[in-house]
C-alpha cells in the first residue's frame, strides 16, 4: 500500500540528497504512506544518515549501499517513483534504467534530462531551486495511480523505442557508413 521512491545516485554534494531528506521529511508529515529507496554510496554518506536519524525517518527509508546490476533491477521493478534532485546531469544512466523499468521520474529540470522527461507527459520536472514543488509533484503523483500508470506507459514505451540498442546500433552503423563515402 507504499508509494516507493527511489534515488539511485551517488552520496555527493551535485546530486543533492541531503536536500531531498528535507522535502522527504516533509511529505512524510502529510502522507505516511511513502518509503524511499536510497542506493549508493560516497563521501557524504554518513552526513545523509545522521540526517535520517536525527529527523527520526529511518524507519521509511531504506538505504542498503552500493548494490550490484541484479539488486538494482529489482529495486526498480519493486519502485514507483525515480527521484533525482541534481543540479547538473548528462545523459543520466541512472534515469535511462528507471524509464526503462516504466517508473515516473521526477527530476530537477536540466537541459540533458528534457530530452528524456517531458514535464506531466511521462513524469514531471521541477525548478533545481525549488523543494516545495518537488514535494508537490511526489504528492500529486501519488494520490493519481491513473497518472502513474499513463507514465509507466509512456517510458515503456519511450524505452522501446528510443533505448534499443539493436536500433541505435544500426542507426550509428548508418551514420558512419555515409560519413565514409
Amino acid at each position: 500500500d507504499n508509494t516507493i521512491l527511489i534515488m539511485t545516485r551517488k552520496f555527493e554534494k551535485f546530486y543533492r540528497i541531503i536536500e531531498f531528506i528535507d522535502v522527504f521529511h516533509k511529505l512524510l508529515k502529510s502522507n505516511d504512506n511513502v518509503r524511499l529507496f536510497l542506493l549508493g554510496s560516497g563521501s557524504l554518506e554518513n552526513k545523509i544518515k545522521s540526517k535520517i536519524i536525527k529527523l527520526n525517518i529511518s524507519n521509511y527509508i531504506h538505504m542498503p549501499g552500493w548494490v550490484n546490476r541484479k539488486e538494482m533491477n529489482n529495486y526498480l521493478n519493486s519502485s514507483d517513483i525515480y527521484i533525482s534532485n541534481s543540479y547538473t546531469d548528462g545523459s543520466s544512466v541512472s534515469l535511462l534504467e528507471a524509464i526503462a523499468c516504466g517508473l515516473s521520474p521526477i527530476v530537477t529540470k536540466i537541459e540533458s534530462i528534457e530530452e528524456w522527461v517531458e514535464d506531466g507527459y511521462n513524469g514531471y520536472l521541477v525548478d533545481i531551486d525549488n523543494p516545495e514543488e518537488m514535494e508537490k509533484k511526489i504528492m500529486k503523483l501519488t494520490i493519481s495511480a491513473k497518472k502513474m500508470v499513463k507514465f509507466k506507459q509512456r517510458n515503456i514505451d519511450l524505452s522501446k523505442n528510443k533505448l534499443d540498442w539493436e536500433i541505435n546500433f544500426k542507426i550509428l552503423e548508418n551514420i558512419y557508413s555515409n560519413l565514409l563515402k
